[in-house]
């Protein structure tokens, strides 16, 4: 069968010891053989064997001289097996008159499954799918179901029985992906995918200084902006849907805000004297440690390009709040 061997082998010589026993090892492909059997007799039946699967085999003779050179390798092929039963059978939609279940497929030893049959309500129904859903049903009623899976074997057995019934409200599924629509150095703008039956949503986030989650969010939109973050940081979103029977699974995932722009160039003033451009000009905000300067120039009307290699910024002291920033172009 798909889960036994019985192997028989002939006598050996014995070349003047007597044969006190046979040990009989096996193994999967990639296996290491393994000992099965130790015994005077030439037959053994060895159990536990996996379904559908190739098993390789050999004996060696042993006597009070010692153990003999193994015997040629012998390949057996155990045979497939009928389906598990299936599991996790639930409840996906339901409503006065109709609802919806599914189920998680089976192991099929050695074969494919084929289909299911669903037993619902005393009624056996063929399934192509781990799906089955029925309709013009009583409301607030308790259904019974129980599932089988069919493999090129057979049958397998049936799962136990699961109630189910209808009208019972049920969470909302799991959303969409969240995806990053834009962001800024204080913003991210983000959307989902929404999910049937969904009152509202819930929209939190945490970073890694925190993580503890805060909620940011709550309607019924699938887009929305979150403002007031802080530049440059690692923040985890997460979003759910919620219903009259509670809060469905959360989906999470995680972005980064943009560093921090650097401030406008305000009041640029400039003189040209014959050949010589001298340019001065004021910024409009503090500027950060490391934002650099740089020219662009354009000669008759072509793209613009670097003219300078840029001055970086570095902290001002006290007495003197902003850098002074010339620049001479020859």
């Amino acid at each position: 069968g798909p889960y036994a061997a019985s192997l028989t082998w002939t006598e050996t010589l014995t070349n003047g010891a007597p044969i006190t026993s046979y040990s009989v090892e096996m193994c999967l492909l990639g296996d290491t053989f393994v000992e099965v059997y130790d015994n005077k007799e030439r037959e053994c039946v060895v159990r536990n064997l996996q379904p559908g699967s190739t098993y390789y085999c050999i004996v060696k003779a042993n006597s009070a001289v010692g153990q003999s050179v193994p015997s040629e390798v012998t390949v057996y092929h155990s045979p497939p097996a009928p389906p598990d039963p299936p599991s996790k059978i639930h409840l996906v939609e339901s409503d006065e008159s109709s609802l919806k279940i599914s189920w998680d497929a089976p192991a099929s030893p050695g074969a494919e499954i084929l289909h299911y049959n669903v037993c619902f309500n005393n009624t056996v129904t063929k399934c192509a799918d781990n799906e089955f859903s029925a309709e013009g049903l009583n409301s607030d009623t308790q259904y019974k179901v129980r599932v089988q899976a069919v493999n090129t074997v057979g049958p397998g057995i049936f799962s136990p029985v699961k109630v189910v019934v209808t009208g019972t409200p049920l969470p909302p599924a799991l959303p969409g992906p969240i995806q990053l629509l834009s962001r800024g150095h204080n913003s991210l703008k983000l959307s989902w995918t929404g999910s049937r039956s969904v009152k509202c949503y819930l929209l939190e986030r945490a970073t890694s200084a925190s993580e503890d989650f805060v909620e940011v969010y709550e309607g019924n939109k699938t887009q929305v902006k979150i403002g007031k973050l802080l530049p440059n940081t690692d923040y985890t979103l997460r979003v759910c849907g919620v219903n009259s029977a509670g809060r469905g699974p959360w989906l999470q995932d995680t972005f980064s805000t943009d560093s921090v722009p650097p401030p406008p160039i305000t009041k640029l003033n400039k003189s040209l004297k014959e050949n010589e451009l001298t340019m001065n000009w004021l910024v409009k905000d503090k500027l950060q440690e490391g934002d650099v300067f740089q020219i662009l120039r354009s000669i008759d009307d072509d793209a613009f390009s670097r003219y300078t290699r840029g001055y970086h910024v570095s902290t001002a002291p006290p007495c003197c709040p902003r850098p002074a920033t010339p620049s001479k172009c020859g």
